[in-house]
């Protein structure tokens, strides 16, 4: 058995437990030492809850009832294994209190690219073969959580997203500028709220196929062209009131980022 409990620094402890302090995770493991360590590195960092279960159908069940901060999913467990408990999870309803978009994390033996590929196209965000040390675990759980970071409390759902002028609302859905109101396609609306979630961070295409094609049973072999698509709509549908509205150095809001995808300008500090 590896030894995972290779600790950072603390001074990296104490930056990952403000990234992850009082949060909630679950962990499927079926081996009791593995899922002890993985439960002692998580509380390490922050994690005030963790709920350890050794059966695929006890984490499909856990996740139904609970928005997890953070998911890891052994592969290979009693019942269902971790591939069809990724599926199921993210199958279920989406609602504020249930993980169908919580961070899944895969932690397996099956390490082959063949399975990481799976993976990531079944859902997971991560795919991390063991043995893996407990400090890059923890470094790998602290990024999903900025990812997903949302400044609500947890499980209440944000019907509004605002960026300075720049309103979303996501119930409803609309999309203003100022007075403006601009109309978008689904896909293309969808990949403009995760951009504003993120404003002033890149976001990787990954991450926005993940996101705004969720409802897709799998991942044609143009989907990055798919995604390209969506955004030059958002700039167009965006262009004319930009002009209208923001100084010309704030323009375009959607910018690209090179060899990693795309991000939204910060505009939070902008006055009328």
């Amino acid at each position: 058995m590896p030894d995972l409990l290779d600790h950072p620094a603390q001074d990296a402890i104490d930056a990952l437990r403000n990234v992850c302090g009082g949060r909630h995770a679950l962990i499927l493991e079926d081996d009791p030492l593995t899922a002890a360590r993985g439960r002692e590195g998580l509380a390490a960092i922050g994690f005030t809850e963790i709920d350890v279960v050794e059966v695929g159908e006890q984490a499909v069940q856990a996740a139904s009832r609970k928005c997890y901060d953070v998911i890891l999913l052994d592969r290979m467990n009693p019942g269902l294994d971790g591939l069809e408990v990724l599926s199921r999870i993210r199958a279920l309803p989406d609602r504020p209190d249930r993980s169908t978009r919580s961070p899944i994390l895969m932690l397996t033996a099956l390490g082959g690219d063949r399975n990481r590929i799976e993976g990531l196209l079944r859902g997971a965000d991560d795919y991390v073969p063991k043995p893996i040390s407990m400090s890059e675990l923890q470094a790998r759980v602290a990024a999903q959580i900025r990812r997903t970071t949302w400044t609500a409390p947890r499980g209440v759902a944000t019907p509004l997203l605002n960026n300075g002028p720049l309103v979303i609302d996501t119930q409803a859905p609309t999309v203003r500028l100022g007075e403006i109101e601009i109309r978008l396609p689904p896909r293309s609306l969808g990949v403009l709220v995760e951009l504003i979630r993120f404003a002033g961070q890149p976001v990787s295409k990954t991450m926005l196929w993940d996101r705004a094609w969720s409802d897709w049973a799998s991942q044609p072999d143009e989907w990055q062209d798919t995604i390209d698509v969506a955004v030059r709509r958002v700039r167009r549908s965006l262009e004319e009131a930009e002009a209208a509205v923001l100084p010309a150095n704030l323009r375009p809001i959607v910018m690209t980022v090179p060899r990693v995808g795309y991000m939204a300008r910060d505009l939070t500090g902008l006055t009328d």
